[in-house]
């Protein structure tokens, strides 16, 4: 009994140190609590997952997934799926630390609790579907979204406080939401009515401070051939919208086109965005409404899993191959269906 005991310990421990081995990270202290930031990725598998816990720490941040300097093997275009979903403790994505990720397969599992995204966090990054950020994101830095691809519609929360510069510069995303009410809360830091002036070699040279600039590449096309992002803002805040000089008015030219308001009433709901897959034997599943219930049928309709949900995200372990039935139950009480190939 004693030597099988011990069997079992060693093993756990082997299993700690292998997943600890895959991380290079620095301990920080925020709030007293001394807590990780991640450096690099050391690992040759190209499906990664963040973990919750790296050598018995909350990871709180990410400085830089892959960074040859701090020992990654592989490079930024080597990724095909990066997940946060099980870091539940990871509130800053830092500048430029998931930049270049150009060899996505499927749409990145943000952290639950995502509080700020740094400088370019993800520029010239594959996405694969919908962005949706929860409410607890304050602060989206310069150029985070900028030269990215595949990001089908970006929500943007509510109760947001800082959106830098060139936000989505050269995105091409086709569809932005954004929950803001009072779109005058986003404006010039120095001057709200006046765009940032910086000092060049010749004298001062105009720079128009614009988070939305820019979001498709319209430089020296006609007008005909020209694109523009549809922008869907809270009911009761269209002229609002359209009179702002960041949002609709701007004396540099417009970024969206149409702006209209989100359909809300009581025989009208808008419909419904959520993202279902299958990576590394686990369904991931992103919505910008609260998921109620999931079932997960084989195509015989055979029950194979049932799991409760009372947020927008979940992450369900999935050991059957095949073609599998994702039954989604919403909170309001409206159903999806999907099929999804587990492998």
């Amino acid at each position: 009994m004693k030597k099988i005991l011990l069997v079992c310990l060693m093993s756990l421990v082997g299993f700690t140190t292998m997943a600890n081995e895959s991380w290079k990270v620095k301990e920080i202290v925020v709030d007293g609590e001394t807590v990780v930031t991640i450096l690099a990725y050391l690992g040759s598998g190209t499906d990664i997952e963040v973990p919750k816990f790296i050598k018995n720490k909350k990871v709180y941040s990410i400085t830089k997934l892959i960074d040859p300097d701090n020992g990654s093997t592989i490079n930024n275009d080597a990724v095909t799926s990066l997940d946060f979903g099980k870091a539940n403790y990871l509130k800053v994505i830092e500048d430029d630390a998931c930049h270049k990720l150009s060899g996505l397969t499927s749409n990145i599992i943000l952290p639950k609790n995502l509080i700020k995204i740094g400088a370019r966090a993800f520029e010239s990054t594959k996405f694969n579907g919908p962005v949706i950020l929860n409410n607890k994101v304050k602060r989206l830095e310069d150029g985070v979204f900028g030269f990215t691809s595949g990001i089908t519609l970006l929500v943007i929360p509510a109760d947001i406080e800082y959106i830098g510069d060139n936000l989505l510069w050269h995105s091409n995303i086709p569809k932005i939401e954004s929950k803001i009410l009072d779109p005058s809360q986003l404006v010039n830091p120095v001057d709200p009515n006046a765009p940032f002036v910086i000092p060049g070699p010749e004298g001062p040279m105009g720079y128009a401070f614009n988070p939305f600039l820019g979001i498709f590449n319209n430089d020296n096309l006609p007008e005909k051939d020209k694109r523009y992002s549809e922008l869907i803002v809270p009911k009761g805040t269209l002229q609002a919208y359209q009179n702002h000089t960041q949002w609709g008015n701007t004396p540099w030219g417009k970024s969206f086109d149409p702006i209209s308001e989100a359909v809300a009433t009581s025989n009208i709901e808008k419909e419904i965005v959520c993202n279902v897959y299958v990576s590394n034997k686990q369904l991931n599943i992103t919505s910008d409404k609260q998921l109620r219930k999931v079932s997960i049928f084989n195509i015989l309709g055979t029950s194979l899993k049932e799991v409760s949900s009372n947020t927008t995200q979940e992450i369900i372990s999935m050991n059957y191959e095949g073609i599998i039935l994702v039954k989604v139950v919403f909170a309001n009480g409206e159903q999806k269906t999907f099929k999804v190939l587990s492998k």
